[in-house]
């Protein structure tokens, strides 16, 4: 960097004087050629010698003879003649341990004729080979660019593009502002990015406030012919646009319309639909329970555990009902179990609604069970169509004991 400082130093040493000196000379000759004023003249000291045929004063012997040098002497260099590039590339280019000298005319001459040469036989470097898998990749992208996105017409002059169809089209004017409008709700995640950001101006922008904000995009070209792409990426998903300027033609605003939610909102439409129409049919069977005591069966046994046992139990013909007490829904709950004709408990589909048990069968026997191994607890609910065996007792004031003692235990 010094030996560079140097170089340019020498350079300005030599030629700044040489200017200047060319300057004053050419000053000097201009003065001499300019012809003097006549109030300014002073009286010649030699009478001008007028010629008869012409009529005219003769010039002075001195008046000659400045004419005549003006014209031998050669015309001054100005400075645009003086080559500084090219001496400047040329010091650069000499080798810094050489000695310094001032360059000569022909020295920048042949530098710029050496530099020239070079620049002319230098070619591209060839570009990197695309292997098979990447040309397959640029072909998928290209086909997805080239899909048809054919836009609709929506309210207010939109154009609008379905999300995900394809690469949606922005065409903008300069002096004209091109809005893209996206989902109301959704947010910006980041800066969006465009491929030229000299020639494109890109600008936030929203209306709404709240969850109704709907977030703008306002595009803005300085030049006509332009191509490039942009990049915007939300809290629901990324758009991926095309930009395109023309002279006139643009487009005001675009928005999207948006398949996969609305498949979506469907899918959870129909699911409420079905979740309440399973909700009317439970509370008709509810309403069925309450309202049809004549077509209902009471006739049930509850045997066991005071602390698991059901308030009371009930059929349509169709499901059992097991009306358990509320107190037990802030306790741990018994389980249900349908016993057998081999005496065997067997699980059963029930659920519970409130502090009912509503069994999609009838059953002779049932059980709740509460615990398990030979601390479980447990109540049984017996159908009044099934008959208790009797034996007959050899004593019977035993078997009269026996039965009032079950009548307290059951109490």
């Amino acid at each position: 960097m010094k030996l560079k400082m140097k170089m340019v130093a020498i350079v300005v040493i030599v030629f700044i004087p040489l200017i200047i000196l060319t300057h004053k000379k050419a000053t000097a000759s201009q003065k001499q050629d300019t012809p003097p004023r006549t109030d300014q003249i002073p009286p010649p000291q030699t009478a001008a010698v007028a010629d008869p045929n012409e009529g005219e004063a003769l010039e002075t012997p001195n008046q000659r003879r400045r004419r005549l040098a003006a014209e031998a002497a050669p015309a001054p260099p100005l400075p645009v003649q003086y080559q500084f590039t090219e001496a400047l590339d040329a010091l650069r280019d000499a080798d810094p341990k050489a000695p310094t000298h001032p360059l000569s005319h022909s020295q920048v001459t042949k530098s710029s004729a050496k530099k020239a040469a070079a620049a002319k036989d230098t070619h591209p470097k060839p570009e990197v080979a695309v292997s098979a898998t990447a040309s397959a990749a640029v072909t998928v992208s290209d086909r997805w660019q080239k899909t048809e996105d054919l836009p609709a017409e929506g309210k207010d002059g939109r154009v609008v593009y379905s999300e995900g169809g394809g690469l949606p089209t922005v065409v903008c004017a300069p002096l004209r502002l091109c809005i893209v409008e996206l989902q109301t709700g959704e947010k910006l995640t980041g800066e969006p990015q465009i491929g030229d950001s000299v020639r494109w101006s890109v600008e936030p922008a929203s209306y709404g406030l709240g969850e109704a904000t709907t977030p703008l995009i306002v595009i803005k070209p300085k030049a006509v012919g332009l191509d490039t792409n942009l990049v915007v990426t939300t809290d629901r998903r990324s758009y991926y646009l095309r930009l395109m300027s023309n002279a006139q033609n643009y487009v005001a605003r675009v928005s999207f319309d948006y398949p996969d939610d609305e498949r979506a909102e469907w899918a959870i439409a129909l699911h409420k639909q079905a979740q309440a129409v399973k909700e009317a049919q439970f509370d008709k069977g509810v309403k069925t329970l309450a309202d049809s005591v004549e077509a209902l069966n009471v006739d049930y046994r509850i045997k066991g555990d005071k602390g698991i046992r059901p308030l009371r139990v009930v059929d349509d013909g169709v499901h059992t009902y097991i009306q358990m007490n509320p107190a037990v829904l802030h306790r741990e709950v018994p389980v249900l179990a349908v016993i057998g004709p081999d005496g065997k408990a067997e699980m059963v589909n029930y659920r519970v609604k409130g502090s009912v048990y509503i069994v999609d069968r009838l059953f002779d026997r049932g059980r709740l069970i509460l615990g398990s191994g030979r601390s479980a607890r447990k109540a049984d609910i017996i159908s009044g169509s099934v008959k208790e065996r009797r034996l007959f007792a050899r004593d019977p004031y035993r078997d009269l004991a026996n039965d009032k003692k079950t009548e307290d235990e059951s109490q």
